[in-house]
């Protein structure tokens, strides 16, 4: 609604209508609506003349009465009843001289107009930064049909799923997903020619890597929980692995046994997490050695800077069948917790997750996923858990 501020004439003082029985206005001041009156219409109120009223007192202070007539939703039956009442008020003190005139209640009525106008466009500008940043992170599609470069994330030190080959090439059973993925993402647009950069992240900030735009999926071994839902969105799960043990031989068959022991875990994970919880629980008393890189703490427990080192079993594993001077290092049986492992993707951004999921389902559903498995994981077949992953998340079409 287009915003209205005009000036109605007064009336000569002489002529100015008072209460009967009292005496005449004093000359100079604004205290009848029959005087100096401001309307002032915006899109959410209109001050009407007769609902300005000033009235002078004794301590050369003016009190400004605006009444704002509520805005009522049609057919609204909760503000029914408050149609043809009174409108609320909101009372003013406005410091003015002595000797001033109509106009200074014009004054300040363009006074409110004006800081009324100035707070619209900043609300304007706020909700079209809000909306644009919304768009921006919620179409990657978009993006990258118009750059026809899709960014992936991945890491340097977790294999199988996720590491950095001799070559410097990236590799593992997650980044070969990723890669169908990005097949599919290629074909869905009609962009045979997409080109597909891989950046690595490091462990502890790799979320934060996708949550601003430095990557478009994320493909390592990132546990699905609900606080990191708060930063980024998941795919269907790729994997399910646990938390495992390394240790130097001499038996750590239970928590307990690592009581006054140190141990080494991968900083930033939710193993770290859970085993800080698990051992407050339980009462027992470790030093823990947060470890930025799985290299740094295979190498810690081989030179007997620590006693056991906790990680993912499927990562330990690796590490001990490929690694060297690891004689006396065993891997424990037991799993002391399951994660389950999906790509992130950035929050919101519906398009780009229903096509990761669709290409995931359909490489379980046509068991595609299985020469996938072998080229990483060897003569090491898929075991119960990751089977019954397969077939419940082949979704058809």
């Amino acid at each position: 609604m287009r915003k209205a501020l005009r000036v109605l004439p007064g009336i000569d003082q002489n002529e100015r209508p008072h209460p009967p029985g009292s005496a005449p206005y004093p000359p100079h001041s604004v205290s009848s609506p029959f005087d100096t009156a401001c309307v002032w219409q915006t899109g959410w109120s209109r001050v009407h003349p007769e609902m300005i009223k000033a009235m002078r007192s004794s301590s050369a202070e003016w009190k400004l009465l605006i009444a704002v007539p509520l805005r009522h939703a049609q057919g609204s039956a909760a503000n029914s009843s408050d149609r043809g009442q009174r409108p609320r008020s909101m009372n003013l003190t406005i410091k003015a001289n002595r000797t001033g005139h109509d106009q200074d209640l014009c004054s300040i009525v363009r006074f409110f107009a004006e800081l009324e106008r100035i707070m619209r466009a900043i609300l304007l500008v706020l909700v079209g930064l809000t909306v644009s940043t919304a768009s921006l992170a919620a179409d990657t599609l978009a993006r990258v049909r118009e750059t026809g470069v899709l960014r992936l994330g991945f890491r340097a030190d977790a294999p199988p799923y996720s590491y950095r080959a001799a070559d410097g090439g990236p590799l593992g059973y997650i980044v070969d997903l990723c890669r169908e993925v990005a097949r599919g993402i290629g074909k869905s647009l009609d962009k045979p020619d997409m080109k597909i950069v891989f950046t690595e992240v490091p462990s502890a900030a790799r979320l934060e890597s996708l949550r601003d735009g430095k990557i478009d999926i994320l493909c390592d071994p990132t546990s699905m929980t609900m606080s990191r839902r708060a930063l980024v969105d998941f795919s269907l799960p790729t994997f399910i692995d646990g938390a495992g043990v390394l240790y130097r031989t001499g038996g750590v068959h239970r928590l307990e046994d690592l009581s006054g022991k140190k141990i080494g875990v991968l900083r930033g994970t939710t193993t770290e997490d859970t085993l800080k919880t698990t051992l407050a629980q339980l009462g027992i008393e470790v030093g823990i050695f947060p470890m930025q890189s799985h290299p740094d703490g295979i190498r810690s427990l081989s030179e007997g800077k620590i006693d056991a080192y906790f990680g993912d079993r499927g990562i330990l594993s690796y590490y001990l069948r490929n690694s060297q001077n690891l004689a006396g290092i065993k891997l424990a049986e037991q799993y002391y917790t399951f994660e389950t492992y999906a790509l992130a993707l950035p929050r919101d951004d519906s398009k780009l997750r229903l096509l990761v999921d669709a290409t995931l389902a359909d490489l379980y559903r046509t068991d595609a996923v299985k020469g996938l498995y072998a080229r990483n994981f060897g003569n090491y077949p898929p075991d119960q858990f990751i089977r019954a992953l397969f077939v419940i998340n082949g979704v058809p079409n």
